[in-house]
C-alpha cells in the first residue's frame, strides 16, 4: 500500500486531504484489487469509497467489489457518448470508428465471463 503518489496530485490539488488517500499497488486485476483494498480497509471506518475507473470497466469492477463485501460509490471515467444524427447514409455506411471501440466491448464481456467461470464475481 502507498500512501500518496503521482497518480493522487490531482486529488490533493482538488483539495482531498492527503491522509484520506489510500493507494493499492499489489494487485494484477480487478479482483486482487477489490481483495487487497477491502484487507486495507478491515477494522477501518473509511466513507464514503469512491471507485473510480473507465465506464466500460465499471460493471466489472462494481462486481468484483460487492463479491468482497466492499459498499462503493462508483465514479466513471472517460464516458464516450455522441450525438448521431440517423440519415440515409449514415444508416447505410459503415462508420469504421464504430469497429474500432468493439474490442473494449468484447473484453469487458469476456473478462465478466471468466470472471464468472473462476468466481471471482
Amino acid at each position: 500500500m502507498e500512501r500518496v503518489g503521482i497518480n493522487c496530485f490531482c486529488f490533493i490539488k482538488s483539495g482531498v486531504p492527503e491522509k484520506d488517500i489510500l493507494l493499492e499497488n499489489g494487485s494484477r486485476n480487478t479482483y486482487e484489487n477489490a481483495t487487497l483494498s477491502n484487507n486495507i480497509l478491515k477494522g477501518k471506518v473509511w466513507k464514503p469509497l469512491l471507485l473510480i475507473t473507465s465506464a466500460f470497466h465499471m460493471r466489472r469492477s462494481l462486481l468484483c467489489f460487492e463479491k468482497v463485501n466492499l459498499k462503493v460509490d462508483p465514479y466513471s471515467v472517460d464516458t464516450r457518448s455522441a450525438t448521431y444524427i440517423n440519415t440515409l447514409d449514415k444508416i447505410i455506411q459503415p462508420d469504421a470508428e464504430c469497429l474500432t471501440q468493439w474490442d473494449l466491448l468484447l473484453h469487458e464481456w469476456i473478462g465478466i465471463l471468466m470472471y464468472k467461470v473462476m468466481d471471482f464475481i
